[in-house]
């Protein structure tokens, strides 16, 4: 398989109750033009089973096993991350599913914003027996009168600051794809944590390009007892994580501040050098992100 427009990447860890309805979902997308990275990190139950039964698939470009466990989902992202053929990346996290449509709607997005480094959509929540439960994440479509199906691009660092500083707006990485080169560019910080990495992640992509949202439902995020992020924020271990997320992303911001003042003040200092022209700024532009 050569030169997939997006690569897939299936991270796993004791999930085989969800692993061939998380796998199936993906091979059933509409968009087809795509190859799938299987990683299991030491699953003690009948993950390698299950990801075994997939080798002869033509979709399937690797399927890895850990024979230690890393310590972190977030480094079997990065590891998914530099096997990838692709410049798409969608991480699938091995106990979710989605939609058929997911991949070609999002895909089809990125190619209409070359500017863009993350896409993403809303999802239902489902249970254990992939039940839909009452729970909704996506309440402020609603509270803000976004039409269902909109398709909003945001200048990534304005998105920064407006949904991702205090939050994760982005709750789960499979309800969405970001470009390959971008991440590159990241900080690697996140992979030493082991709940809030995925909102570092994402706080980190919006440093090099737009945020792609759309107001649709096409992903299914199971919540259940075997979840990390469930045991985190029942045992409260996730909250020094997030402050340091939090910290993290007004850095960013501060940054940013200062290289506005920064050019502000270069605009400044020409337009005295040269009165004959003018170098223009926008109103308020030094306190704009």
């Amino acid at each position: 398989m050569s030169n997939p427009k997006v690569s897939i990447i299936v991270p796993n860890y004791n999930h085989a109750p969800f692993l061939k309805e998380r796998i199936e979902s993906i091979l059933n997308q509409t968009f087809q033009d795509f190859e799938l990275i299987l990683l299991d990190d030491a699953s003690t139950d009948k993950s390698r089973e299950i990801l075994k039964s997939y080798k002869t698939c033509p979709k399937v470009s690797q399927i890895l096993f850990n024979e230690q466990n890393s310590g972190g989902v977030f480094r079997q992202w990065d590891k998914g991350i530099s096997l990838a053929k692709a410049d798409y990346i969608w991480i699938a996290e091995s106990d979710d599913c989605s939609t058929t449509t997911f991949l070609e709607t999002v895909v089809n997005e990125m190619d209409k914003n070359p500017r863009a480094s993350v896409c993403f959509t809303g999802s239902y929540m489902i249970d254990s027996n992939s039940q839909q439960t009452s729970l909704d994440y996506d309440t402020f479509w609603v509270k803000r009168s976004i039409p269902e199906g909109s398709v909003r691009v945001f200048p990534g660092l304005q998105y920064l600051k407006h949904s991702l500083s205090w939050d994760c707006r982005i709750y789960n990485a499979s309800s969405a794809i970001f470009r390959r080169h971008f991440y590159s560019h990241a900080n690697k910080a996140f992979l030493s944590f082991k709940y809030c990495g995925d909102w570092f992640f994402w706080s980190e992509l919006c440093r090099f390009g737009e945020i792609i949202e759309i107001t649709k439902k096409l992903n299914y995020f199971r919540q259940s007892n075997l979840r990390t992020t469930f045991k985190s924020y029942k045992e409260g271990d996730n909250y020094k994580e997030a402050f340091k997320v939090i910290n993290h992303n007004f850095e960013i911001m501060a940054i940013r501040v200062v290289q506005k003042v920064y050019d502000f003040r270069t605009l400044a200092q020409e337009n005295k050098k040269r009165p004959n022209i003018k170098y223009q700024h926008k109103e308020n532009d030094l306190f704009s992100l």
